[in-house]
């Protein structure tokens, strides 16, 4: 079903700055590293709803990373494309806000594939961003085969 939602991407430094300003109805995702502090989000009579959801910004396994990082890399996966699809289809927001640490990848991932699904033009966040492909394509899988 069709949502008249609008969908932003912010970095986590940007999601303090406008929380607290937002007139309309909205949603926001937030995604924060494994192991890291969430962002501490604040939420007014406007606020609908917001999910907290963590995984790394990877697409692939990367050998050294539990020798780098000193922890077991979390990747994307469909416990995490659920919760967004749950989130997404009990939001009735005129506005999500979609924040991940740079809001480069993870969140640009997540706002194309909900776009998509929403049966919306995604090039915008491919032109501007670099939407990590685990993330999005497990967001559509899990859509496309659980209707």
């Amino acid at each position: 079903m069709k949502k008249n939602i609008k969908i932003v991407v912010l970095p986590k430094r940007k999601i303090h700055n406008i929380e607290n300003t937002l007139t309309e109805k909205h949603s926001i995702i937030s995604v924060y590293t494994p192991f890291s502090e969430p962002a501490n989000i604040l939420k007014n009579k406007n606020t609908e709803k917001i999910l907290f959801t963590s995984f790394d910004d990877y697409d692939t396994i990367i050998d050294n990373h539990e020798e780098f990082w000193g922890r077991k890399q979390i990747l994307f996966s469909a416990v995490n494309a659920k919760e967004i699809i749950d989130f997404w289809n009990e939001i009735n927001s005129d506005l999500l806000i979609v924040h991940c640490e740079a809001g480069v990848s993870r969140s640009p991932a997540i706002a194309a594939a909900l776009t998509k699904i929403n049966e919306e033009d995604d090039n915008f966040y491919f032109k501007n961003y670099r939407p990590n492909s685990l993330v999005y394509r497990t967001i559509l899988n899990y859509h496309f085969s659980n209707l």
